[in-house]
This record gives structure tokens, sequence and C-alpha cells, in this order.
């Protein structure tokens, strides 16, 4: 038993006590939390900022709670904290088991009856006078979409004729020919056809997924026993590949080599189909394998009750460890592993006691006497294998090739030798039949007996475990272990395996079957209707205008489930990018920088020298960040000062310096007169330490806590947190001697320390700059805001100030909620589909990928976009490194704005991506005829119009010069090149702006008139003249061109038309509606000469 007292403590700020009363216990106070409720502070009037109980300096507030707990005087586990009520979990998985196995071991039951004979499928249309059978094994493609609904035709053509043309479809059987399927069908003809030399096989297209894989086929003569191989891996598709659906294959020497990916994947196929112990109980086949349904049924029950009791004897056996325990699924989940590895045994004695029990035919069968009497195939292949591999194809299709038990291979005959020893004893076999069905019904009742005693002593959470462990431990046995073993077999097969021999080809061998009753005249009667079904057009390939058009018809298909799924996904994936960037916080970082910089504006004009600074130090930064209502705060905001406000110079080397003068005045000028100073980057920066003074320079480093840190000791960036300070002049970097001041002191300190350094000439004419910079937080917002306010020390005379105000918002990614990290997982994972899809574009397309303009744009976008979240991950980092600095270093300056810094960079990437994206909307919209005229009059002004940019170029930088030389030391707009480039671009957008001309108006008039002559008149309307010819001049050349986009739109008016009018009449239609076509052709009717016979992509 145990008791115990709880109470809530409260501290306001740092260095007080902890009160008790300020908290209550809240109602949810349980053995594992503490709830306590405690008043919120009250918010100023005049500002919004939380106001403080105290004088609280930080504006913190801590929470902690007191606990007493007394001993244990007596374990009472086992009497009063032991759940006695019982959840009957166990027994009830245990039931719903054995009632899932009693009724799938009806079903299979059924299915084990139904013979080899059962699953070939006899052709409906074999003509009843036909007496040569040939069995026709397909195999089907395990690629996706790879089956067929369409109908199958096929003609075997040999050395004798060749056979009618067959149709493989069967009403009794119509789930053929589907993915990953082997379908055996049975072929007669009225003569033997000899040796098949080649096989002709199409589809007609029809039906929902038409498209159809094959991958190999396998003939064989009932009578003859003769077999010949046909390797296709081949599309059957007007959409993939060469877009064919008639094709003639020629045989396969049984010793052509094949490669080893495609034996692999078609060893994978058949292993899961064949071999997975747990699939093969709904698809297992008699070529397969040798344990029949029933058998794998048992074994499954076995090994699942097995793991399920393992389950239960390892919770049992750390019962008392969980007692007080939540439900924990990484230790049901590791239970499951456990359980499912420990079991792994029971699964490979079952199988192999079955695997030799199975029965074999008696060596007196009339099979067996008959193979007698012919030499063995086999060894007739062994003995002529040197031979066929120098014969030509004519000579090896003469070959007979011999019959194949199932997963026959390259050992075949050493392995039948072996197996036939193994099985010569049939006591052996019954006692291996007899151990294997013993152990099947003694394992279950076992496990079940174990399962039932400790699942009584199981509480709810312990059933909830164990339940949760047997899910995982079926899941592992099913997905894990077996695919895993499919795929080592496979890995192991396809690396011994060479020719197409060695692979599974199923045989039938001594099978007999029934023939159809029929009388002469129901016999007549069919062949006359098959002979008059053969010369039907149904029967026969189609025509190559046929396909023409279905391939034309196809394409279009293709592409408008393309567009749709393109253009679905990319507008997806914009919203993803949108909500990632939160472009929503541009507005409030906008306004969160004019407001801070108005704030530090107050009064910068008149800065000029360094008085001024002082001054203006004193008067407008020094009360704006002491606030004695609020400490810590802005004053009049709601902005929290983070760490210390610090201000920074760099200054220059007491060295002599150097002047030089124009010859002619050296001597009559007195250097004593002459004051140079030196130039930030050419000249060597002073980072030597000082006590109080420039003159006295530290003989050792001083602290930065040190009473001599007085701003003389040099700083260099704080922990790799490198960034810079952009002035009018030049950019500094985040080092130099720094002074900091503390908002939570009184405001006269800060002024008495400031008129120290006055008085010391901290500033003098060594100084480059003075940087002031300082980090606040909005918790309204959630905003950062770094303020830098710069004051260079030009050349010429004046101080140049400057305020750079960057707000930015630091993620920190265990902050973030459910729905902000699904929506970046979804960026993520959307951008590696993208990425794979491209890199797979490039490896297709090769060198052509870069001469289309859409290729470009996506590659852009996608290596825009691996940038972004490469940098947004690096955000993440950077923030929780940066607030955590703060948290263990509140009295330090702390370098937020390296954070806001790159958050710029960030947006900046941002941005190009953003506009990739609109930009790849253009892609979507050229079925309207106006976009693609636009689009081809551009293409074809393009060549006129870079030789019209180079001559207006040349213009242009020529009054770009003549601006910047002749006005710029008197004109704003001309001061600079930058200006003075940006000044005439503005020109040629007819945005004429400051225009005056005060020092030459004269000069400037003719200046205004030489540019709108040269630029505007000749330049600017040349190039309108150029584009509008190109524009006429390609209506008609449009119109002609045909557009795929405009195709598929068309294709989805039709069908949306077709099914209104099917809704509002009932009827259907093959009428078009034309009310589109000329906002997609430009005209109202198409062009008549349209190409159909377009190349299939």
């Amino acid at each position: 038993m145990s008791f115990r007292n709880n109470e809530c403590l409260d501290l306001d700020g740092i260095e007080k006590q902890w009160k008790e009363g300020t908290c209550s216990l809240g109602p949810e106070t349980s053995w594992s939390k503490i709830h306590c409720i405690c008043k919120a502070k009250e918010l100023s009037t005049i500002t919004g900022s939380p106001r403080t109980a105290g004088n609280s300096e930080t504006g913190l507030r801590f929470l902690a709670s007191k606990v007493f707990s007394f001993p244990n005087h007596k374990d009472m586990k086992g009497s009063i904290l032991i759940d006695d009520v019982h959840y009957p979990i166990a027994e009830l998985t245990l039931f719903i088991i054995f009632i899932l196995y009693t009724l799938m071991a009806i079903w299979v039951l059924t299915k084990d009856k139904v013979g080899r004979e059962d699953e070939i499928i006899d052709l409906p249309d074999n003509d009843p006078f036909d007496k040569i059978k040939y069995l026709i094994t397909i195999y089907t493609g395990s690629r996706p979409r790879s089956g067929t609904r369409a109908s199958v035709f096929i003609e075997l053509i040999g050395q004798n004729g060749a056979s009618d043309v067959h149709q493989l479809k069967h009403p009794h059987f119509p789930c053929t020919l589907h993915r990953g399927s082997i379908d055996t069908f049975l072929l007669t003809t009225k003569i033997n056809l000899g040796d098949i030399t080649s096989l002709h096989i199409w589809h007609d297209n029809c039906s929902f997924g038409p498209s159809w894989y094959l991958s190999r086929i396998k003939v064989q003569n009932l009578e003859t026993e003769q077999s010949w191989l046909f390797w296709c891996r081949k599309w059957l598709s007007l959409h993939i590949s060469d877009c064919q659906i008639e094709r003639t294959f020629a045989v396969t020497n049984p010793k052509t080599p094949i490669s080893k990916i495609d034996c692999f994947l078609i060893t994978v196929s058949n292993d899961v189909r064949g071999n997975h112990l747990w699939l093969t109980v709904f698809t297992y086949n008699r070529i397969h394998g040798s344990l029949s349904r029933f058998q794998r049924l048992s074994c499954c029950l076995a090994i699942l009750l097995s793991s399920l009791m393992f389950n239960s004897l390892i919770f049992a056996s750390e019962k008392d460890q969980f007692i007080f325990s939540k439900l924990s699924y990484l230790r049901s989940i590791r239970t499951g592993i456990a359980g499912a590895l420990i079991s792994i045994p029971v699964q490979l004695i079952l199988t192999t006691l079955f695997k030799h029990s199975e029965k074999r035919p008696s060596p007196h069968s009339p099979a067996q006497s008959q193979q007698k009497k012919r030499p063995s195939p086999v060894t007739e292949s062994l003995c002529t294998e040197d031979n066929i591999g120098d014969a030509p194809l004519a000579e090896v299709t003469s070959q007979p090739f011999p019959p194949f038990n199932a997963n026959v291979n390259n050992n075949y005959h050493i392995e039948t030798v072996i197996h036939r020893k193994k099985t010569e004893n049939p006591q052996l076999n019954r006692c291996s039949e007899l151990t294997a069905w013993s152990l099947v019904f003694c394992i279950p009742g076992v496990s079940a007996f174990f399962i039932i005693v400790h699942g009584l002593s199981f509480g709810y959470i312990t059933s909830l475990e164990w339940l949760l462990a047997s899910m995982a431990s079926f899941c592992v046995h099913m997905f894990l272990f077996e695919t895993l073993k499919i795929v080592v077999i496979s890995a192991w097969s396809a690396g011994s395996a060479k020719y197409c021999r060695d692979i599974s080809w199923p045989s039938y061998q001594a099978i007999q079957f029934k023939s159809r009753s029929q009388t002469a005249s129901e016999m007549k009667f069919q062949h006359h209707e098959l002979t008059v079904l053969r010369a039907s057009e149904q029967y026969q390939p189609l025509k190559k205008e046929v396909v023409r058009k279905l391939r034309r018809i196809q394409r279009i298909k293709h592409l408008s489930y393309a567009y749709v799924r393109n253009m679905f996904c990319h507008l997806f994936f914009f919203a993803l990018i949108l909500t990632v960037a939160h472009p929503a916080e541009i507005t409030s970082l906008y306004y969160s920088n004019q407001y801070m910089t108005e704030k530090l504006s107050v009064d910068l004009s008149k800065v000029i020298t360094i008085e001024d600074v002082y001054t203006w130090v004193k008067n407008v930064f020094l009360p704006l960040i002491h606030n004695d209502d609020e400490p810590t705060y802005l004053s009049g905001t709601w902005y929290k000062i983070l760490g210390l406000p610090r201000m920074r110079q760099i200054r220059s080397k007491s060295s002599p310096t150097k002047c030089s003068f124009p010859y002619g005045l050296t001597n009559t000028l007195s250097m004593n007169d002459i004051h140079c100073r030196k130039k930030y980057g050419i000249d060597p920066e002073d980072q030597a330490d000082y006590l109080g003074s420039w003159s006295i320079p530290a003989k050792r480093a001083i602290p930065i806590d040190s009473p001599g840190f007085l701003g003389f000791i040099y700083e260099h960036p704080a922990y790799g947190w490198k960034y810079d300070s952009d002035g009018k002049f030049n950019s500094y970097s985040a080092r130099g001697y720094s002074f900091y001041f503390f908002p939570g002191e009184p405001q006269d300190n800060s002024t008495t320390r400031l008129e120290t350094l006055e008085r010391n000439k901290w500033l003098d004419d060594k100084t480059w700059a003075l940087i002031i910079e300082l980090t606040t937080f909005n918790p309204d917002t959630d905003l950062y805001c770094c303020i830098s306010v710069i004051f260079e020390f030009s050349y010429i005379g004046p101080i140049v100030s400057k305020v750079s105000v960057k707000s930015c918002h630091l993620p920190i990614l265990t902050d973030q909620s459910t729905s902000e990290i699904f929506f970046l997982l979804a960026t993520v994972y959307m951008l590696i589909t993208y990425i794979s899809d491209e890199c797979w574009m490039i490896y297709k397309d090769r060198l052509k990928y870069i001469k289309s303009a859409t290729n470009l744009i996506n590659l852009g976008m996608k290596t825009f976009c691996i940038i972004y979240i490469i940098c947004l991950v690096y955000k993440f980092h950077l923030a929780v490194e940066l607030v955590h600095f703060y948290l263990l270093n509140p009295y330090q300056f702390i370098p937020f704005h390296a954070a806001s810094q790159f958050d710029e960079a960030v947006r900046i990437v941002m941005a190009f991506l953003l506009f990739l994206l609109v930009l790849k909307m253009f892609r979507y919209f050229r079925f309207l005829y106006g976009v693609r005229l636009a689009q081809k009059s551009l293409h074809e002004a393009l060549p006129k119009m870079i030789n019209l940019s180079f001559a207006g170029g040349i213009f242009f930088f020529g009054f770009m010069s003549l601006g910047y030389l002749a006005f710029g030391q008197h004109e704003v707009t001309f001061r600079t090149l930058l200006d003075s480039f940006t000044t005439v671009l503005s020109y040629c957008a007819l945005a004429f702006r400051d225009t005056e001309f005060s020092s030459d108006k004269l000069l400037g008039g003719l200046f205004l008139g030489c540019f709108q002559f040269v630029m505007i008149c000749v330049f600017v309307n040349l190039s309108e003249a150029i584009i509008i010819s190109a524009h006429v001049d390609m209506k008609e050349a449009v119109y002609e061109l045909p557009s795929n986009e405009a195709e598929v739109i068309n294709y989805l008016v039709q069908k949306i038309y077709r099914f209104c009018f099917f809704l509002t009449t009932g009827r259907k239609t093959s009428k078009e509606t034309t009310f589109l076509n000329r906002i997609l052709y430009g005209k109202t009717e198409k062009h008549n000469k349209r190409q159909t016979n377009r190349q299939c992509m």
C-alpha cells in the first residue's frame, strides 16, 4: 500500500522563495501526474504585456510540486492491486481461430478434390473432330497492370501446318490471364503439326484494362509428350513499349541464356504463388508444390498457435514486472517477434515431414511402363546436349524438348535420383505422414492448453499486450519470414540458373481427359458454327486502320489520365508547399519590421558626429530598452527582449597611415596637416584587448563577466554562429569590441556606463562602424525580431546610419502540431516521388531531356525543392540550438541574427520554388488556343528578338553610363551604377519619375529626348511589331498543328457531355459537342486533316 501528500508551489521571478497557496491541486491529479491550477498574470491595459505580481525582472514564472510519500509497510500487491476481473481475451481469440480453421478446412478439402485435369481449361472452340491435343501453359507477368480482360487469340504454327485460331476464354473460368497467373489450355488440331516453330498471338483491345504483359509460354503435345518453350517478355498494349497488340514468337532454344534479373523475378513470382506457406492456402496450384491446401492450412494453425503459446509463456514469466505498467506497444512487438522466431523450428519440422510423406506413383504404374518403351527424355536431352549447342535454330527446333516436372532445373536428373532413393521405402513415407499429422494435432492442442492456463491469470492490460504480440507474430511470419525466405532462395536460384530450361516449366503426364458426349449431328452442327465463327472478323487480327484508330484513342485516354493525375498532383504539391512555407506570415513580418523601424528611426537622421551617436543612444535607445513598469520589455510594446542588447564597434589598428598625394601637392602640403582614414577590408583590423583605454593594452585575456570588460575587449563570434551586418558601405561580420546593456537594471546605470565610455573616447577616428544589436520576441505572433542599428564612419566626414530589422519565425520540430508534421511529411513524400519520377525520365530520355522547356522547369523545381527541404531541416536545427543556448545563458547576447539571416535565404529559395511552381501551371493551360498561339509566336520571334536585344542592350548601357557620369554627383537617381541601371530600366517601362534634373536641365532634356527616340520609338515599338507579325503568321499554323492538350480536354468534355446526355434522356449518344472548339482550336470546326497517325508515347 502507498500513501502520499501532494502540494503545488509557485515561484514568481528569480532568487525568490517558493510560495504555497497561490496554486491548488486540479481534478486530473493521479498517481502518475500532478495537476496544478494557478491564476494567470494580469495584462497591462496600456501595452497588453503581462504584468507580474511582484518586481520580477525576467517576467518568468516557475511551477513545482511537493510530494510526501510514505514507505510500504506491507506488500499488498498480490491481494489488492491484482486485477480480479478476468477478461477472456485469450479464450475468445482461440475460439475465433478454431472456428476460422474449421470453415477454411471445409473449403480447402473441397479444393483439394479438384484434379489436375479440372485445372486445365478445355477451350470451347475446339473442333469436335480434332483429335490431336496440345496443352498451352501461358505465364502472365507480375508487373503492375500486366493482366488483361481482353479476348486473346492464339494460333500454333508447325512444320506440318498451322492450327485453327482459338480464343483463350472459357465461361466457367472468368479469371484467366490475370496478373501473375499460370493458365493451362487444352487446344486440339486436325493433324499433328510436327515440330512447333512459332505461334501467333493477339487480343482485340476490348474491355477495361486490355494491356497484357506476356512472360512466357510452353506448348506440350500430349500424344508425343514433346514440349516447346517460348520466351516472350513482351507487352501486348497500344500505349506501352512499342504499342503492339499482335505478335509472333519463335520457339526458344532450351539452352538460350537468360538474364539474372529475369530469372530472379520469375523465381520470386513462382515461389510467392507456390511456396509461400500462408498465401498458397488460397492460391495453391498442383503444379506449384507437393503439399495440399489442407496440409498447408494445418501447418499454419500449428505455427500460429505455437507462437501464441510462446508469447503467453513470455508474458507469464514477466508478469510481475508489468503489473503497474500501461499498455506498451513496443514491448508487445518485441515479444511477438521473439515468439515468431521461436516457432520457426515448428514450421521446418512440419513442412519437411509432409514433403517426405508425398505419395509417388508405383513403379508398375501404366505411365511408367509406357515410359520404359522409349528412351528417357531426360537422358536423351543430356546425351545430345553438346550437339544441340552448335546446331542452328532450325535444327534445334526439330529436337523434342523433354517433359519437365514442376520446378525442374539444371540439376533435375541428380535431384530425381536422390529423391527416388529417399522415397523408395513406402513405410518411411507412411511413418513421416503419420508423424506429421500427429504433430499437427498435438501442437495446437498443447498450445491451446497453455494459452488458456496462462490467459486465466492475465489482466486486461496484459491480455491486450498478448493479443498485440500475437498479431505481431502472425504478421512477422506471413510478411517477413516467408518473404525473406523466398527472396533468399530465389536469389540463390537466379545465381545458378543460366538457361531458359533452368527455370520452372510444369509438365502434365499421364492425364486422362473425358471426351465430350455429343451425337454426330451435334458434332456437325458445332463444327459448322466454329467454321463460320473463325471466318468472321472476331477471329481475325485487327486491321491496320482499326489498330491505328484504337492506338490514337488509347493514347488520348492515357494522356487524359496522365493530364488529370499530374495536374491534381501538382496542385496538391503546390498547396503543401504553401502550407509548409506559411505565406500568411509575410504580412505579420512586414508590419513587425515597419513598427520596429519607426521606433528606432527617431532622430536618427540628426546623427552626424560621434557626440550625436552618444546623444541618440541616451535619448532614444536607452529609454526604449529600459521599462520601469515591465522590465525586459520594450517600452510601450509587448516585445520581450531576449538576452542582452549589445553595442559593438569595429576599428582599425593604431598604426601610422601613409597618404598618397597628387603630383605637385607633395611639396606644398605638410604631412602633419593631412589626416587619412584607413579603409575597411584593406587595412588590418584591431583585435587586441585593452584595459579601459585604447592606450593601455591588456597583457592577458579578460573574461566577459569581469569588471574590466567595459567595451575594450575584443569578442569573436559566439559558438560559430556567424552572420553579417549589412551597412550602406560595407558588410560587417559578427565580431568587435562589445558593450552590453542590461534592460533589467535602472536606466541610470546604463547612462553612467555610457558616459564612462564617452569620457574614455571609446569612439574615435579609428572606428569604422558601430553596431547596436538586440533581439525581441512577440508571443502573440510567435515572431523573433532581430534589430541592428549601424553607424558607419564615412570617409567624407558625416556618420551614415541605417536601421536593419529582420523578423522571422523559428519553428521547433517538437513544438509542431500534428497537422504541421503531417504536411511536412507529405511534402517530403511527394518530393521523393517527384525526384524518382524525374530521375527515371532523365535515364529514359538521356540527352533529349534537356531539349524540352517543361523538363528544365521540372528539374529546376525539384532542385529548389530539395534545397528548400534541406534548408528547412537546418532551420529546425538552428532554432533548437539558439533557444537551448538562450535557456542556458539568459544574461548573454543571443545571436538570433544568424537565424534571421538564414531565414531570409530560405525565403529567397522559397520564392524561386513558388515561381517555378506557378510557371509550370502554364503547361496545364496549353489546351487553350490563345496560349498555344502566344507560345508559338514567341518561339518564332525569339531569334529576331535576340538579335534586336543585343543592339538595344548596347544603347541601354550607353544611356546608363551617360546618366551615371553626367548626373551622378547631383541626382539621387543616378548616384551609383545600380541606381542608374534601375532608373534607365524604369524609363524603358515608361515610368518617368524624378526627371527634374535641377543640376543641368538642358542636358537632362537632351538625355530624355534621345532616350525616348532611340529606346522607345525604335527598339520597343520594333519589338512589338516583331511579336505582332509572328502572332499573325502563326494563327493558321497553330490551328493545323496537333495539340495533345487540346485533344485531351476535348476527350474529357465529350465524356462529360455524353454522361450528362445519358442522365437527362436515358439514351446513349455518339454525337460530339462543339461549343468549346473555338477555345481549343481557334475555330468552330476541328481541322479535317489533323494527324491521326502519331507515334505512341
